[in-house]
């Protein structure tokens, strides 16, 4: 009875870990998906040029390809957020790059004029790897900040490779 008893603790435990990510994830949970209320922009000069965001099983796939004057905005993963100005948050996720190249942290207005409350810039190094970032929040001197606003990763002016994101999660820093 013992042994039975130990194998339904252990397995219970397993499957909370599984599904318990971390009580402070101010994220839906760690997929980056359209499920989890997260989206993409690629500009069309990026799309003409074969570049691409998919989300497939619980990850997004990001097909960079090079175009001249290319600029970080031009492909985007979105992910709408609304956290507190003068705080600082931990941006952690999970990238497999085909080759090294660099990435921006942003968080912002959801619309135009796209006023930005915090910017990091990250490198991101070939094959896969775990990355973290704090986002510091400034707050906003013409009220503005009230508006609806998102966490974007900018992956525009990165090399051409494909970037494979999981296991995100963005939690305040206490």
């Amino acid at each position: 009875m013992m042994k039975g008893l130990m194998k339904t603790i252990v397995m219970s435990l397993l499957t909370a870990g599984a599904v318990t990510v971390s009580a402070d994830n101010l994220l839906q949970n760690t997929k980056i998906s359209e499920d989890s209320d997260w989206g993409s922009y690629v500009h069309q000069s990026m799309l003409d040029s074969g570049s691409s965001v998919v989300f497939q099983d619980g990850k997004a796939v990001v097909k960079i390809s090079l175009i001249a004057n290319p600029s970080a905005t031009n492909i985007q993963i979105v992910k709408s957020l609304d956290i507190a100005a003068g705080k600082s948050y931990k941006l952690k996720f999970k990238a497999n790059a085909e080759k090294a190249g660099t990435m921006e942290v942003v968080y912002c207005l959801s619309q135009a004029p796209y006023t930005y409350f915090a910017l990091t810039n990250v490198n991101l190094e070939a094959g896969e790897k775990n990355y973290e970032c704090t986002v510091a929040v400034k707050k906003d001197n013409d009220a503005s900040y009230n508006a609806p606003r998102s966490l974007r990763l900018f992956l525009g002016a990165s090399t051409s490779a494909t970037v494979t994101f999981s296991d995100v999660s963005f939690e305040e820093v206490k």
